[in-house]
């Protein structure tokens, strides 16, 4: 049984086994048949092998009905000596001889003599096909552990991409490199390769066209995926979570039901984020009873492992025993049993439960080495280390700590040097990218100038006209008007008190338009005075010949700038995308200042941050007074905290800092001779007046100063009070970013 055909199944993605197929592929399948019984000859042993491909695209190989297609088109190329035909009937009754019947060596005989046809016949599609099925018949015959077969199931999955490649197969070739070579140069830790590979995904991705069939949208998806479990592996879950992200947009866009949540809520999981975490899961759970057994097992276990970081250790124990015997029955299960049994472990470690928390750290370490899976070794490792320590036995603790810092120093090295090599190929790529625009340049502003010169004339002729046009409407205009007066001077005094209401009527929209003209001129000036913050810390950067920090600074302020300008065209965005754009400020802060302080984001209750609006760039301007005032004046351990509450009316933010305090803050102020205001705080001022007067509501915030028990000021709390009855809803327009 294939060790990584279900290991892979199990992992963050969610598959459901037996998705219906979608109604144009139904159409296709009935089309099919129907003209199958006037065909002759080489053209109905295509369509035998055409159909029985349907069927294996809808349920990936596992269904009786392609295998019989299959047979019928085997049989009638043998009749007519087809051998094209033949060769790919021999490669789709291999794979259901391996994958349904598990008779191995009828598998690799039909493989063997399919490759001998597409070589004889030169058939570069017959080839690709039947080397990426001889790498799953290897997979699936090989024991666990075993590196030989290992090299020679990549050397077959590269041969079948060379071939794809050279037929233009350009789904083959995604199916390779997706299914095969990116995921199995991940689970072996070779990120330099897998990351080559994962790359080439997202590109076709991104210029394949999109086609109806299930299994395509699907490999879409997962190229997506995959490049985002690379980044989760590296270290970096947010860039993990965009790429699952556009997996996700793709699958709703085009139909298919694999939705990615589950990935998404394990990344937030690894980032602190637990309402968000639940939220997600909580999703996944809906489709629940589309997965099998050790899918399902898997997601418990996600949902255990929040329990257990909340310190819920009761609930996360039943989650995880629950899965163990699920895992166990099935020998699917059996990679994931090795983290289920960590995380029971674990449950068990922090109710001081030492010898029943021993068991399983072993079996559970004992699984992951049989399974050659580094990340759980080093977890395992780690935990059997802290087990020992607690029960006072040093000497054991000592050489599992050891192995443990010996297997992550490996594992880091790696993922140092894949980060290394990904930022170089980026960096190479935008340089070349600049140079060709340079060339471009000196052409493009000669064309502009010749341009310029018919577009002056076209507009000094243009004016001319609209001049001529608007003379004649307006006396056209003063025309008529005069007429309907002499006409009408009796109606008008009867319909007086009317037109008196519609004037009133007209001023009123004239009084919302100027709200809505003044609310646009402070977002406005909200983001120039950000820039200029920003641009003035990089500048710092170069000065002092920090060109690093200068650099990655500017990566990221290149990317909040990007959403600043998608989000101030909105007078309202979500909750959830003004907190990525406070993150990313706060990250830049923390940069600048070298990590002198640290930052939390919480939800005191289960928030749907995707579905609460509130004006753009709101909160960044208490983050920049915090930081700049409050925290950077004060000496020692420095927190910055944003919490997040709603009830049945509003939504409440509470900004907390641990800095001077306001008074000590001023007086710093005034020593330095520093006479302007905070223009931040006073546009926030500003929008939250308009906003009040244009919606009614009683939106404010209050500033309180914060003290220890001795009477010294330990800081400042700043808290904003939201009503929700008209913002729990989209604005009439939102800018979707693929």
């Amino acid at each position: 049984m294939s060790r990584y055909f279900i290991f892979i199944c199990l992992m963050t993605y969610q598959i459901p086994l037996f998705a219906q197929a979608s109604r144009s592929e139904q159409t296709r399948f009935d089309s099919l048949r129907k003209v199958l019984p006037s065909l002759k000859d080489t053209t109905r042993v295509d369509i035998y092998n055409e159909i029985a491909w349907v069927y294996w695209d809808r349920y990936h190989g596992y269904n009786d009905t392609s295998y019989h297609y299959a047979l019928k088109a085997n049989q009638e190329a043998v009749k007519i000596g087809y051998q094209y035909g033949k060769a790919l009937s021999l490669i789709q009754l291999a794979w259901f001889e391996a994958r349904v019947k598990i008779n191995m060596t009828t598998a690799r005989a039909y493989i063997d003599e399919a490759i001998q046809i597409g070589e004889t016949i030169n058939s570069d599609k017959v080839l690709g096909r039947a080397y990426w099925i001889l790498s799953k018949i290897l997979i699936a015959n090989s024991e666990k552990g075993d590196k030989v077969k290992w090299k020679e199931w990549i050397e077959c999955m590269k041969k079948s991409l060379s071939y794809f490649q050279k037929a233009g197969d350009k789904e083959g070739e995604m199916e390779v490199t997706t299914m095969g070579l990116c995921m199995e140069y991940i689970n072996h830790g070779q990120y330099d390769e897998a990351f080559d590979y994962c790359d080439r995904c997202v590109k076709l991705a991104k210029f394949v066209t999109p086609n109806s069939s299930r299994w395509h949208n699907e490999l879409v998806q997962w190229a997506f995926g995959k490049m985002g479990e690379l980044y989760i592996h590296a270290g970096d879950y947010q860039t993990h979570i965009d790429y699952v992200k556009q997996a996700d947009y793709y699958g709703l866009t085009h139909g298919n039901a694999w939705r990615m949540d589950i990935a998404i809520s394990i990344a937030f999981c690894k980032l602190g984020v637990y309402d968000s975490a639940l939220f997600y899961w909580h999703r996944w759970e809906k489709d629940r009873h589309l997965k099998s057994p050790p899918s399902q097992a898997w997601g418990d276990n996600i949902l255990g492992e929040i329990y257990l970081n909340t310190k819920r250790y009761d609930e996360a124990l039943k989650l995880f025993e629950a899965s163990n015997e699920k895992l166990r029955k099935t020998p699917e299960g059996m990679p994931a049993l090795g983290n289920s049994l960590l995380l029971t472990a674990k449950a068990h470690l922090e109710k001081k439960e030492l010898d029943t928390a021993l068991k399983y750290a072993k079996e559970g370490l004992s699984i992951a080495k049989e399974w050659s899976i580094p990340i759980w070794m080093i977890e395992g490792s780690e935990l059997l280390s802290e087990i020992y320590r607690q029960m006072g036995k040093d000497d054991l603790a000592y050489l599992h700590l050891r192995n443990h810092t010996l297997q992550k120093d490996s594992l880091l090295n790696r993922q140092y040097l894949w980060r290394l090599n990904t930022y170089k190929k980026i960096a190479e790529g935008e340089k070349n990218k600049a140079a060709i625009e340079l060339l471009n340049k000196d052409n493009q502003i000669k064309e502009e100038q010749l341009k310029q010169e018919n577009q002056l004339k076209k507009f000094l002729i243009a004016a001319l006209v609209c001049l001529v046009l608007m003379i004649v409407f307006i006396y056209r205009t003063l025309t008529l008007k005069q007429r309907n007066e002499r006409l009408n001077r009796t109606r008008l005094e009867n319909e007086l008190m009317l037109q008196k209401l519609e004037s009133e009527k007209h001023e009123a929209e004239l009084q919302q338009q100027a709200s809505e003209l003044e609310m646009q001129a402070l977002r406005a000036q909200m983001s120039p005075h950000f820039i200029f913050n920003c641009l003035s810390s990089i500048n710092r950067f170069i000065l002092k010949n920090e060109s690093e920090a200068a650099s990655d600074y500017l990566t990221r302020f290149s990317r909040l700038i990007r959403l600043v300008l998608i989000n101030s065209k909105q007078s309202l965005i979500s909750l959830e995308d003004e907190l990525e754009m406070l993150w990313l400020y706060i990250e830049m802060e923390r940069l600048r200042f070298q990590n002198s302080f640290e930052f939390n984001i919480t939800f005191k209750n289960e928030i749907d941050a995707s579905s609460i609006y509130i004006p753009p760039l709101l909160l960044q301007p208490f983050a920049e007074n915090a930081i700049w005032h409050g925290l950077m004046n004060k000496d020692g351990d420095k927190l910055l905290e944003f919490s997040f509450a709603t009830n049945e009316s509003e939504l409440i933010c509470s900004i907390t800092d641990n800095g001077v305090g306001r008074q000590k803050a001023q007086e710093l102020k005034s020593k330095k001779d520093v006479t302007d205001k905070s223009m931040g705080l006073q546009i926030t001022a500003n929008r939250l007046a308009i906003f009040n007067k244009e919606s009614n509501h009683s939106t404010s915030f209050q500033v309180e100063d914060l003290f220890d028990l001795e009477g010294n000021a330990s800081g400042t709390k700043v808290t904003l009070k939201i009503r929700t009855k008209d913002i729990w809803k989209s604005p009439a327009t939102l800018e979707s970013v693929a």
